[in-house]
């Protein structure tokens, strides 16, 4: 004769088993995303015989993300029928230079008709960086500003975690449930 109790108490532990799995499967890899940084690509500006009249200031901002790093910055310009100065300061310098304070650039090239620069920002932490293009004389830009760094996906950390809490919390709750229907002996 089989114990129906026994069966389904082998049942329980079977989908106990299969339960732990995905919860550890989940959780690892929440984990990744938090830890694995992430390369990203973007193009922070992309002028194609764009014109700038003279003693005009063209502004290119751009504001990484909180958990950014290894921060590089790729400038690619060139102008034709005139010169370019060009600027890039972080955020506080940027207010610094609108006051005509003293400010401390990261890069900067006065009367060029054509600049190719890759700044690294990796050290300390940049939240934010602007480009200032100031037009010497009428000019036709084209060229390109990039950027690349590395990025944790800290918002899709939460979808896997969550899943793996509330499998966590359903194999409690079956172990709960296990303990109290013990078959008698």
């Amino acid at each position: 004769m089989v114990n129906i109790e026994n069966i389904s108490i082998k049942a329980t532990q079977h989908r106990f088993k299969k339960i732990l799995i995905f919860a550890i499967i989940f959780s690892s890899l929440g984990l990744a995303l938090i830890i694995i940084p992430f390369p990203k690509i973007e193009i922070i500006e992309k002028f194609g015989q764009f014109g700038i009249l003279e003693d005009v200031s063209y502004y290119v901002h751009k504001k990484y993300p909180m958990f950014s790093h290894d921060q590089v910055v790729h400038i690619s310009l060139g102008a034709s029928k005139g010169t370019f100065s060009l600027i890039v300061l972080n955020d506080e310098e940027l207010v610094n230079w609108i006051n005509d304070d003293s400010y401390i650039p990261f890069f900067q090239v006065n009367n060029v008709s054509g600049v190719y620069k890759e700044l690294i920002l990796n050290f300390p932490y940049y939240d934010e960086l602007t480009v200032i293009i100031t037009a010497e004389s009428y000019l036709e830009v084209y060229g390109m500003i990039s950027t690349t760094y590395l990025d944790h996906y800290t918002y899709l950390v939460f979808v896997p975690l969550i899943v793996s809490i509330i499998m966590i919390i359903y194999l409690i709750a079956l172990k709960l449930k296990s303990n109290r229907i013990k078959p008698e002996i």
